[in-house]
C-alpha cells in the first residue's frame, strides 16, 4: 500500500518536467538564432528538466515510498531531494521568465 501511496503523491511531478522541458527546449531552439546567450540558456534548463525528471524524479519517488513504510532516513532524503527538485524548478522559471524579458 505504502509504494502505491507514494506514487500517488508524486505521479503529477515527472508530467510537469516533461512539459516544462519540451517547452524550454523549443523556446530555446526558437531563440537561439536570434540570441545565443538566451537560447542556451534555455536549452540548458531544458536538459536540467529532462536531467530531474530522468534521475531525481525516480529516487524521490522511491524515497517517499520507502517513507511511507516507516523509513525515517529515507524520509530525511526525500526531503532533500524534493526540495532539490523544488528550487531546479524556480531556478528553471527564473531562467525562462529572464529570456522571455529580455525579449519583451
Amino acid at each position: 500500500a505504502a509504494k502505491y501511496q507514494g506514487k500517488t503523491c508524486l505521479m503529477k511531478g515527472p508530467a510537469v518536467s516533461a512539459a516544462v522541458a519540451l517547452v524550454l527546449g523549443v523556446a530555446g531552439l526558437a531563440i537561439l538564432a536570434g540570441s545565443a546567450f538566451w537560447g542556451t540558456v534555455l536549452i540548458a534548463m531544458a536538459a536540467l528538466g529532462v536531467a530531474n525528471r530522468e534521475v531525481l524524479m525516480p529516487r524521490i519517488n522511491s524515497l517517499r515510498d520507502r517513507q511511507l513504510a516507516g523509513d525515517q532516513a529515507a524520509g530525511r532524503s526525500f526531503d532533500r531531494l524534493h526540495k532539490a527538485s523544488v528550487v531546479i524548478n524556480l531556478i528553471q522559471m527564473i531562467a525562462a521568465g529572464a529570456a522571455l524579458s529580455h525579449f519583451l
